[in-house]
């Protein structure tokens, strides 16, 4: 697959492709499962903190989104998780400062049904945003948190985990009041437990420890990047293929931009330029001097750009 972008610059961290991009070529998927609760609540979290005077300063919450619930928000194979967002209806805020953790992983998990460990539930995740100075703004509004380290979806499960710690040093109220944030009823989909200080209790799905749970989960908020896909205007007929290839690689265009002739550029797995050529509108690329390996091939054309990555055999 496929998704054209205005001219984008490849950054490669491991073997993972980010996009610099500008503003436009983020999208956003809220997740909508269930029926919004008739008050905003700070039981489900992400970070708990019921009053201004509140003992509570650490809490633990597990989300999981399934597949389907994913797909209907607009997330799809392959997209690139770039920030997390939950929406605050109270302008509480820190008034000191607090390790705050977000964890994500691909899951083939639909529910929640028994308590578990933070640390059994992590395993495997990806660490995508730490702050140990993070103090909750007092917005009213999506607070959104920008991953240190994007997160690629693979199109089954998501399984989300926040870990919230304040400080217990400081005078005064830790907070300006409570953080409350939009909930939704929906069965199954949450752990959490939240204490007076760092806890290895398991996380419950039906008690945070001070509160019931009771089947809700926050409104969440995805921004991801669409490597491949598609969208708006489409570049290339048919894509790349075949792929895999043993060397000649077809990338015909559109019938849309007949006649026209676009800019194909071959990288390879760290972001090396290795070869850019011009194509015609047949399209034609030829790979077979290169050795066998995973390959990115970008072909741009006026403000439109597509990436395919291809294995070389």
């Amino acid at each position: 697959m496929m998704h054209c972008f205005p001219r984008l610059a490849p950054v490669f961290l491991g073997a993972t492709l980010l996009l610099t991009a500008p503003a436009l070529a983020q999208t956003t998927a809220t997740v909508l499962t269930g029926t919004p609760t008739s008050l905003a609540s700070t039981n489900g979290g992400p970070i708990y903190r019921s009053s201004a005077s509140s003992t509570y300063l650490a809490s633990q919450f597990a989300y999981v989104f399934d597949g389907p619930e994913l797909s209907v928000a607009g997330l799809r194979d392959g997209d690139v998780i770039t920030d997390v967002a939950w929406e605050k209806t109270t302008s509480g805020t820190s008034s000191r400062p607090a390790t705050f953790r977000i964890l994500v992983k691909n899951s083939t998990l639909a529910t929640y049904t028994a308590d578990a460990s933070f640390a059994a539930l992590t395993a495997g995740t990806t660490e995508a945003y730490s702050n140990a100075n993070y103090l909750v703004p007092a917005t009213i509004g999506l607070v959104n948190f920008p991953l240190t380290t994007p997160v690629p979806y693979t199109g089954q499960s998501l399984e989300v985990f926040t870990d919230w710690n304040m400080s217990p040093t400081g005078t005064g109220s830790p907070s300006t009041g409570s953080f409350l944030w939009v909930q939704y009823l929906v069965p199954d989909k949450i752990l959490g437990f939240a204490a007076t200080a760092p806890f290895t209790t398991n996380l419950s799905p039906t008690s945070n420890g001070p509160s019931s749970l009771n089947d809700i989960r926050p409104k969440t908020t995805f921004t991801y990047t669409r490597v491949n896909g598609t969208k708006n205007r489409v570049l290339l007929s048919g894509g790349a293929y075949p792929n895999p290839t043993t060397g000649l690689l077809h990338l015909p265009l559109h019938p849309a931009f007949a006649g026209h002739v676009a800019a194909a550029t071959v990288l390879d797995a760290t972001g090396r330029v290795l070869r850019q050529t011009s194509l015609s509108s047949a399209g034609t690329l030829d790979l077979g001097q290169l050795p066998a390996g995973v390959y990115l091939v970008r072909v741009a054309l006026g403000d439109l750009t597509e990436v395919h990555r291809v294995t070389l055999q």
